[in-house]
C-alpha cells in the first residue's frame, strides 16, 4: 500500500511538474508574441493571457521597465490595473498613430482613476504650451470619457472648439490615413464643431483646399441632419457641393424636404436687390440640380 501510495505521490507531482512548465512556456510565448505586436494586435494576445497570469505577470513587470517605449506599453496595457503605470499609457495615447488610439484610450481608461483622468486630459487640452497634436488627442479621450452635451455644450469645450475643428482638417488633410479612425472618434464632438466647420465651408476668402476639406468632414460627421446638409449645398462651390449631394441623396424624402424647404425661403437684402435676385437664382438651380440627379 505505501508503495502504492508513493507511485500516485510521484505521479501527482510530475503531471503538476508538466502542467506548470506547459503553463510557464505558454506564458513566455505570449509576452515574446506581446513584444514584436502591433499595438492594434495587443489586446488579442492580452486576452489569451488570463489562464496564465501566474506565470505572465512576473514577466510583464519585467517587460514594463523596458527601454523600449513600445515594449513598456504593451506591457502595461496587459498588466492587471493595481500594477500598470498610467503615466505610460497616458503617453502612449498621446503618442498613438490614429489607427492605434482607441486601442491605448480603451487601455488607459481601465487603469486611471475615473476624476483624475478627466481632470488631468481638461489640463492638457486648455495648456497652450502643449502641441497640437497632444491637445487634440487628449479631446477626443475626453470626447469618450465625458462628451460635451449634444445640445448645449459647456463653456469650456465650446472654447476648444475653433481649434478642435481646425485641428481635425490639419490631421486629416497632413494623413490622410486618419480620416476613417478621426471621424469615428470626433463623432460625439460633432454639434461641438458644427459651427466653426460651417464657417470654414461658407468662408470665401478661405483656402480652396480646407473648404473642400470642411465640406468633406461635414458630410460625414453631420451626415443625418438634412437641414444642415441642405443649407449648405445651396452655398457650395462645386468641389463641396460632389462631397455633400452624395450624402444628402442617401437621406432620401427627408433630404428632398429639407433641400426644398431651404430653397424655398427667401433672401432679403434691400440695398443689393439685383445681388439677392442672383444668388436666389443660383441656390434654386442649386437644389434643382441636386434633387434632378
Amino acid at each position: 500500500v505505501g508503495r502504492i501510495v508513493l507511485l500516485v505521490g510521484i505521479f501527482a507531482v510530475g503531471f503538476w511538474l508538466l502542467r506548470y512548465q506547459s503553463s510557464q512556456s505558454h506564458a513566455l510565448a505570449l509576452v515574446n508574441a506581446l513584444k514584436t505586436s502591433t499595438t492594434t494586435g495587443a489586446p488579442k494576445i492580452i486576452e489569451q493571457m488570463d489562464d496564465y497570469r501566474n506565470g505572465a505577470n512576473p514577466l510583464l513587470l519585467e517587460l514594463a521597465r523596458s527601454q523600449n517605449p513600445v515594449e513598456s506599453l504593451h506591457a502595461n496595457m496587459a498588466l492587471p490595473p493595481q500594477f500598470a503605470d498610467e503615466k505610460i499609457l497616458l503617453e502612449g495615447m498621446m503618442t498613438a498613430t490614429p489607427a492605434e488610439f482607441s486601442t491605448v484610450r480603451d487601455a488607459y481608461r481601465r487603469v486611471a482613476n475615473p476624476e483624475n483622468r478627466t481632470s488631468g486630459l481638461w489640463v492638457l487640452l486648455q495648456d497652450p504650451q502643449i502641441t497640437e497634436d497632444r491637445r487634440f488627442r487628449a479631446a477626443l479621450a475626453l470626447a469618450d470619457f465625458a462628451p460635451p452635451s449634444e445640445t448645449s455644450p459647456d463653456e469650456k469645450w465650446q472654447a476648444v472648439s475653433k481649434f478642435l475643428s481646425d485641428q481635425l482638417l490639419e490631421e486629416i488633410q497632413r494623413n490622410p490615413g486618419a480620416y476613417e479612425p478621426w471621424m469615428h472618434e470626433a463623432r460625439p464632438l460633432r454639434n461641438l464643431l458644427r459651427p466653426a466647420l460651417e464657417e470654414l465651408f461658407l468662408d470665401k476668402d478661405g483656402s480652396p483646399e480646407n473648404r473642400t476639406e470642411a465640406a468633406t468632414v461635414i458630410g460625414s460627421l453631420l451626415d443625418d441632419q438634412a437641414e444642415t446638409l441642405a443649407k449648405l449645398i445651396l452655398n457650395a462651390e462645386p468641389s463641396q457641393y460632389h462631397r455633400l449631394a452624395p450624402v444628402l441623396r442617401k437621406l432620401g424624402s427627408t433630404g428632398q424636404s429639407a433641400l426644398e424647404s431651404a430653397y424655398s425661403k427667401a433672401l432679403v437684402n434691400e440695398s443689393k436687390p439685383l445681388d439677392v435676385y442672383v444668388e436666389s437664382r443660383r441656390r434654386k438651380g442649386a437644389a434643382a440640380i441636386a434633387l434632378l440627379e
